[in-house]
């Protein structure tokens, strides 16, 4: 099973909102019907079921967005009849004169989601369960030939309201309604989350962020110089020459290393020892192939895969450098880890 990142979430919410912000317009050229397809819309983004969780509000609550709608808060039972949780007007009806409604409070989405829009001397009626029935019964995702009884009251002709875009059902003008503070919303949410996660995937092991940081990180430099200019092993660096760059992405996440900060650490804190491992490896590797450092090169991330393992030597052993991540033969993998351990004692035992 795949796990879908919040760069695609993100994606998919721009999607969303694309089809919200055009159905709102159909809508509004008099297309009443579209009220189902706004319906579906928001299902997709906000209803969770056993077996699929919405976009939204999660994504924004993991990025520190407060996820809030503006609703209403209805009278309680007992003290009216009649209670309707929408603008009634019958007047012009726009996007502006839905959002500037004096009457509406901020509530969590969760609130918003579960309140009551419309009761009367015979049932009650919350948003969700609108916008489930206009989705899921009347044609937004599919026809149901099953009507609820309470929805087929709330279709019924006296529940029937004028306004500028001809007949609309009570339930297609609280989809409509919804529709239009959730397009506000997701215009000032999405740049926000954009920032966000733009921020967190800079900070993110892949390939495309370690890549960034090896073209730019001064650590990585500092290794690489060394191996460039070391008395007995300086040789050829190809800075245009790269090694398997998504290798090098699952053992920084075998190894725990969740973050480009956690890479840059380890090479940072394998300065001292480092030196000692790489020029014992190298002269080794000269040796055992009868080479000059002349006749050798190094790939440009070769340094950060070869510290990576040597820092972590003890979470390794030579099957799963040689098996799992294509690292030589047993023997190579073997003879890589000691080397590592040892050059790592000798330098605290020195300190």
């Amino acid at each position: 099973m795949v796990l879908v990142t919040d760069q695609v979430l993100l994606q998919r919410l721009k999607e969303q909102r694309d089809f919200l912000s055009s159905e709102l317009s159909e809508y509004e050229s008099g297309k009443t019907h579209f009220a189902y397809k706004i319906a579906a819309t928001l299902r997709t983004i906000f209803h969770r079921t056993e077996s699929s969780s919405p976009i939204l509000p999660d994504l924004a609550y993991k990025h520190g967005y407060p996820f809030m709608l503006k609703g209403r808060s209805p009278p309680p039972r007992g003290k009216v009849v009649f209670y309707a949780g929408f603008a009634m007007s019958l007047g012009v009806r726009n996007r502006e004169s839905i959002l500037s409604d004096p009457l509406l409070v901020s509530k969590k989405f969760e609130e918003y989601w579960d309140e009551v829009v419309y009761f009367d001397a015979v049932a009650q009626y919350k948003r969700s369960q609108f916008i489930l029935w206009a989705a899921n019964k009347l044609g937004g995702a599919h026809v149901d030939p099953m009507i609820p009884r309470e929805l087929e009251e709330i279709l019924e002709e006296k529940t029937r309201i004028k306004t500028p875009y001809g007949e609309e059902s009570i339930i297609n003008h609280v989809v409509y309604e919804m529709g239009v503070h959730v397009t506000a919303v997701l215009d000032q949410l999405i740049p926000y989350l954009e920032s966000k996660i733009a921020e967190q995937t800079k900070c993110e092991v892949n390939k495309d962020s370690l890549m960034t940081y090896i073209k730019g990180s001064d650590e990585v430099q500092y290794w690489n110089n060394f191996l460039r200019t070391d008395k007995e092993i300086g040789h050829r660096v190809d800075s245009d020459d790269w090694g398997n760059l998504h290798r090098d992405v699952r053992i920084a996440n075998f190894l725990g290393l969740k973050s480009i900060q956690d890479i840059d650490s380890t090479l940072r804190s394998a300065r001292g020892w480092g030196e000692v491992f790489l020029k014992r490896f190298y002269i080794d590797e000269f040796a055992k192939n009868k080479s000059r450092p002349s006749d050798v090169s190094t790939v440009v991330n070769g340094v950060v895969t070869y510290l990576m393992l040597a820092s972590n030597a003890e979470k390794l052993d030579e099957t799963k450098l040689s098996k799992d991540f294509g690292f030589g033969d047993a023997e190579y993998a073997r003879h890589f880890l000691e080397l590592a351990c040892d050059a790592k004692h000798a330098v605290n035992w020195k300190d």
